[in-house]
């Protein structure tokens, strides 16, 4: 694994059960959802819900009432009153992605939920009390967008000391290799005969790739691929989508590529899944349909993680 993902990985888990707010800087596709879940599965707080909120592309009223709920009238459709994430993250982790994309007035309510740990529902008088770890994403620079009039200050001041950097893919090329393998072993839980690895030639050509949409990408490229191949083969240079070869910004590196799994990586992954197949079977009372719909998976994918990462569930988690 590159220096710079050990570096970010080592800094989630010094913050991972500190209440410190946590602001995870990094382009889209780099794997920032991913590293919010760790740092609250890994938390004291992983008992509670991890709650997303894509704040990015949102009108500013809808993203407020996503946020923090309204009160009944607050609006001509608003018959009942609604909770927000905030609220349902109460005593879990409110993951806010793109942070950046908030306007100043949601930025103000969003740095009183931190400094005062209350929210007011849109159209409604009464203060709420939140106990909740926030952790956000951007995407561009807090301070320049702090200097340039479009984010408060205050709020900044509040996310850097908790700041972690994801760099893009074409960075750390050298953990292509490793993600290449791991998403293409995802997709063999579904297969009956997996495929069987990528070639050295098919590695040499997808490290060569620039990866503009990073992991995110990745992992689309390698569901194309595995959809048009035949089960038990290998991948080879000559199955790759044509925007690998014309996409391609620098040589392949020359020798064998690294393709040896990393252990550490690995078992962070498994140890991720079990966490949450665990909260989701308490959410559920052990109920496997219903932990796999909060899962959004088939019982019988669900089932297949619970013996993969030894989980046996009667009246509790083993």
């Amino acid at each position: 694994t590159s220096p710079a993902v050990q570096e970010a990985v080592s800094r989630a888990q010094q913050l991972a059960d500190t209440d410190t707010p946590v602001l995870i800087e990094g382009e889209h596709g780099t794997g920032r959802g991913f590293l919010a879940r760790i740092l609250h599965y890994q938390s004291s707080r992983a008992g509670g819900l991890f709650v997303p909120v894509a704040c990015g592309g949102l009108q500013e009223e809808l993203l407020e009432s996503e946020l923090f709920g309204y009160a009944r009238g607050a609006f001509q459709q608003a018959l009942l009153p609604r909770s927000g994430k905030a609220e349902l993250a109460d005593r879990g982790t409110l993951y806010l992605a793109d942070i950046d994309g908030t306007g100043l007035p949601t930025q103000e309510k969003i740095l009183r939920l931190l400094t005062e740990k209350t929210v007011t529902p849109v159209g409604g008088s009464r203060d709420i009390e939140i106990d909740v770890r926030l952790v956000a994403s951007a995407a561009a620079s807090l301070e320049e967008a702090a200097g340039g009039g479009s984010f408060l200050p205050a709020l900044r001041d509040a996310l850097l000391p908790g700041r972690i950097h994801l760099p893009p893919l074409r960075e750390r090329i050298e953990d292509i290799p490793l993600l290449l393998h791991h998403y293409l072993f995802e997709g063999n839980r579904m297969r009956k005969k997996p495929l069987r690895g990528f070639s050295d030639a098919a590695i040499a050509a997808l490290t060569g790739y620039p990866w503009q949409g990073n992991v995110r990408e990745l992992v689309e490229v390698v569901s194309y691929i595995a959809g048009k191949k035949r089960q038990g083969s290998v991948v080879d240079a000559a199955d790759l989508p044509a925007e690998i070869w014309y996409g391609r910004s620098r040589p392949a590196p020359a020798g064998e590529p690294p393709s040896k799994p990393i252990p550490d990586i690995r078992e962070a992954i498994q140890d991720l899944d079990r966490q949450m197949l665990r909260q989701a079977l308490a959410l559920s009372d052990g109920d496997p349909e219903r932990a796999a719909a909060l899962l959004n998976l088939d019982v019988a994918v669900l089932e297949k993680l619970m013996r993969e990462t030894g989980i046996e569930w009667k009246s509790g988690p083993s």
